[in-house]
């Protein structure tokens, strides 16, 4: 009867140890250069990152964050490190790997959605460690695989698409749609010849599903623009 409430309280315990020890070693993060052989952030940063291993190994071999994923837990756990999160944000909600290296650098706003999206708000070139702010606009939406480097903007309302990368200091604006590695902003008329086949193939659908209600033929293939249909 004691397994599951010492299992509860041993994992927020260990996410409580997570928060403490980064304050207490690595404090709170600023912009600017940080040199191996002149700064001792460097050496903080990878003693703490030995201490994170504390989140790993837990249910089913997973780690600890990845129970919380997309759920208002997990926000409030970055805000705990240090992230300005607005409302209503979604976090992850397919996991990330990695998530957030520098939440104290991370300024989030209201309704944005970041799904299997990179943060990376440093550049390590040759000894010396560079960190810069991020910000994501409201209602910005961050799809799968998509990367924004330190320094940049992500515009309000605005687009990753899969496979989308920011480069350090660019900035993408509002209400615009991304793609491309390096990302470049797509125009309304392309946008609508990308969606333009997948309408197309949910007209195919909508005709079959209707021809097969009419005439009942199980004979009918399954439409493959839509999820598995099975007569």
């Amino acid at each position: 009867g004691f397994y599951l409430p010492l299992h509860l309280a041993s994992a927020f315990g260990a996410l409580g140890v997570l928060v403490a020890t980064k304050r207490m070693i690595i404090g709170h993060r600023v912009e600017g250069e940080q040199f191996w052989t002149q700064s001792s952030y460097c050496q903080r940063w990878k003693i703490h990152s030995v201490i994170s291993s504390l989140s790993s190994g837990w249910f089913g071999n997973r780690d600890l964050l990845a129970f919380l994923e997309g759920s208002a837990f997990l926000v409030w756990y970055y805000r705990a490190q240090g992230a300005k999160i607005g409302a209503n944000v979604c976090l992850y909600p397919n996991g990330a790997d990695p998530m957030m290296e520098e939440p104290d650098l991370l300024h989030i706003g209201d309704d944005a959605r970041i799904d299997q999206a990179v943060l990376i708000a440093h550049l390590n070139t040759r000894g010396d460690w560079m960190m810069g702010p991020i910000h994501i606009g409201a209602g910005a939406c961050l799809r799968t695989a998509s990367r924004v480097m330190m320094m940049s903007t992500v515009g309000a309302r605005s687009t990753l698409l899969e496979g989308t990368l920011v480069l350090a200091g660019d900035s993408s604006t509002p209400s615009s749609t991304w793609n491309g590695w390096p990302g470049e902003v797509i125009t309304p008329a392309a946008l609508a010849h990308r969606r333009l086949p997948v309408a197309r193939a949910a007209a195919v659908c909508i005709g079959r599903r209707a021809h097969w209600a009419v005439r009942r033929r199980p004979s009918l293939s399954p439409c493959p623009a839509c999820s598995p249909w099975r007569s």
